[in-house]
């Protein structure tokens, strides 16, 4: 049963159907509580469910049912008087008991949705127009603006539909890219009707900005944006610096240490300033603004020292003074010491910097000799190891020093062309291209790889297991790739050096049989193209 003015009297009428039998009955309001007579009107065997709907978009509530011993959909169409025509039947899966009426593809269409018991199905029946009209064109534009200086820069521009991406549908419109410059705006077009884009804009130097914009169903899209769509700047603004300084000095006596080597590094891991201190101890650095900076401190004979700060607008002009107190390394026979070889050809790899990162984010640094060999000597306990090193793939592992030390070689792998490696820690929200913050750490060692290797071309490529549609996860994993080619542009590689593509399903490393094979396929390589 449902009620609705069927005969638009402004009274609300009622409309039934059959279980037992093969009709529908139509009673009109007549006013003050009085019903006329039943209008009687053959329809399905056994109806289930009734709605109803303008599902021929003429201004009048027509009927629909599901019958469950002839398995269909019954339609029927409204005179506009109240009257509704002979069934237009649509055959559904095997005993039909339940009819939901739903836009299920956002076209503005009421689209019918059966689900059947004897044969364990749900029936997806779209309504498609005879006659449909032209699809509606609406311009996204608008220019990358420098938000201190009001210039326009140049950069590229993405756009994504994730509603389109959600359902797979509409390619063209699913992910798209442009380039953008002073005197030349970005401008995107997009089917009228509803939709949430993203629009993303990247410029070398600054950090990616991104604009949501939502469009309605097309019925209620103002006339002001079906005319002249929809302009939207993207402002970037650069990340401004600001002074750190202070003293390094001898922890317990607080003499001055000359010559000591005063490093900042980003909460990911990067090191973004080194300098050292003078006569008195001194130093200072420029750093971002930004929070969890690490400012670490290295002396012969002292262990490192390590403070986190932020540094807001709220320094400005003056800066922050951070001090570091070092003590010196107690005498110790705990040491790590090995061999830095070429995988290839086992060749000793010289002026190698390796970086042994305890739990507390402190890094340690040593050198590889002529024939790759290098010592050094530090507290117990577990450490990261971490080489880049230009001509090879960054290097990633982990070592447990005990007490009385360890032998340890390292094998890396040098780089050439068609080669490629599984970056291992690049994760996306579920379902989408968005970066996860604790993938920041492994894209910020493939920066310091490109920047150690500057002639490098490279692909990034996106790989997804085999849930959901092969075109699905084609554009999602291309989403990904290039999601990480931005993240790489606005960290100042140039993007003629980068390539995004995805995969999708096609290029599995295992059966998508288990769930541990399925978190294999979804991963993210670099691929050398060019040296």
């Amino acid at each position: 049963m449902d009620i609705g003015d069927v005969n638009k009297d402004g009274r609300p009428d009622i409309v039934v159907g059959t279980y037992i039998g093969t009709s529908i009955a139509t009673f009109l309001n007549s006013g003050f509580g009085r019903w006329e007579d039943p209008r009687i009107q053959s329809s399905g065997k056994y109806n289930f469910s009734l709605y109803l709907g303008d599902f021929d978009k003429d201004g009048d509530l027509d009927v629909v049912t599901v019958s469950g011993r002839d398995n269909v959909i019954n339609i029927h169409l409204n005179d506009g008087k109240g009257g509704f025509s002979e069934r237009h039947g649509i055959v559904t899966g095997a005993s039909p008991v339940f009819l939901v009426v739903s836009d299920v593809n956002g076209d503005d269409n009421a689209d019918f949705i059966t689900t059947s018991i004897q044969d364990n199905a749900i029936n997806i029946h779209r309504n498609i127009p005879v006659n449909p009209p032209k699809p509606v064109r609406i311009a996204i534009r608008g220019r990358l603006i420098d938000g201190d200086t009001g210039e326009e820069l140049a950069g590229n521009v993405s756009l994504i539909d994730t509603i389109a991406l959600e359902k797979a549908g509409g390619s063209d419109e699913v992910f798209q890219v442009q380039r953008a410059g002073p005197g030349k705006p970005f401008r995107f077009e997009v089917t009228g009707g509803r939709h949430i884009l993203i629009l993303k804009g990247t410029v070398p130097g600054y950090p990616p900005v991104e604009e949501r914009i939502v469009l309605p169903k097309l019925k209620d899209i103002p006339d002001s944006i079906l005319k002249n769509g929809i302009h939207r700047d993207l402002v970037l603004r650069r990340v401004v610096r600001l002074r750190v300084f202070g003293y390094v000095t001898e922890s317990g006596k607080n003499s001055p240490l000359s010559n000591a080597t005063v490093r900042l590094v980003t909460q990911s891991g990067e090191v973004i300033g080194e300098v050292t201190t003078n006569a008195k101890g001194y130093y200072e650095i420029e750093a971002p603004i930004g929070i969890n900076h690490r400012l670490q401190g290295d002396a012969p004979g002292y262990e490192p020292a390590l403070q986190i700060f932020s540094l807001g607008r709220e320094h400005h002009p003056q800066g922050l003074r951070v001090d570091l107190s070092l003590s010196p390394i107690p005498v110790s026979k705990t040491c790590i010491e090995g061999l830095v070889l070429n995988q290839n050809n086992r060749a000793g790899v010289q002026g190698v910097t390796i970086f042994l990162i305890d739990k507390n984010g402190v890094r340690r640094r040593m050198t590889s000799q002529a024939n790759g060999a290098f010592k050094g000597c530090l507290p117990a306990g577990f450490y990261y190891v971490e080489i880049i090193h230009k001509g090879f793939f960054p290097y990633r592992d982990s070592v447990e020093v005990p007490e009385g030390g360890i032998k340890r070689d390292f094998l890396l792998s040098p780089v050439a062309t068609e080669k490629s490696i599984v970056l291992r820690n690049i994760y996306f929200d579920y379902d989408k291209a968005t970066l996860r913050p604790e993938s920041i750490e492994e894209l910020e060692r493939v920066v310091r790889f490109l920047r150690e290797n500057p002639s490098l071309r490279v692909e990034i490529s996106g790989h997804t297991d085999s849930d959901g549609s092969e075109l699905y996860n084609l554009r999602l994993s291309q989403a990904r790739a290039q999601a990480v080619v931005d993240y790489l542009v606005s960290r100042g590689i140039e993007s003629h050096r980068l390539i995004a593509k995805g995969y999708g399903e096609s290029r599995p490393v295992a059966p998508n049989d288990t769930p541990e094979n399925k978190q294999k396929n979804r991963r993210t390589e670099l691929k050398i193209l060019g040296l």
